[in-house]
């Protein structure tokens, strides 16, 4: 069986984060046991891909919670990050070349990846 590759294609946003813009056009593909990332306005939100449809068309995520590791000394912005796994999951479609909500069909911008790639954007 041949693995299609999914690109998304976004447009030149007008605001937000011009790394998250670059990220999100892109062809990752999920693997279970890998991570996903959300890519927001300027922050970016991780969760854990827990199954993958043998299509690959449908990924179940699972959400994670990042807290900064106060172990290690960092300023506000500069944290190194802990992610704890959450009993909760939702799942995405692949659908008219965009990741989407399966319950709302509300597209979302997503990378595959082995780490999580969280941001939190201080400045607001």
């Amino acid at each position: 069986m041949t693995i299609k590759k999914f690109t998304q294609r976004e447009k030149l946003p007008t605001g937000g984060s011009f790394s998250n813009y670059l990220m999100a056009n892109n062809s990752t593909m999920p693997e279970v046991g890998k991570y996903a990332t959300q890519l927001r306005y300027t922050d970016r939100i991780c969760y854990k891909v827990v199954e993958v449809s043998s299509d690959m068309k449908k990924v179940v995520l699972q959400i994670l919670i990042a807290k900064a590791d106060k172990s290690k000394p960092c300023g506000i912005g500069h944290q190194n990050w802990i992610f704890e796994e959450t009993p909760y999951t939702f799942t995405i479609v692949w659908k008219r070349n965009a990741w989407r909500y399966n319950m709302s069909g509300e597209k979302l911008r997503v990378i595959f990846g082995e780490f999580p790639d969280y941001y939190y954007d201080w400045t607001f």
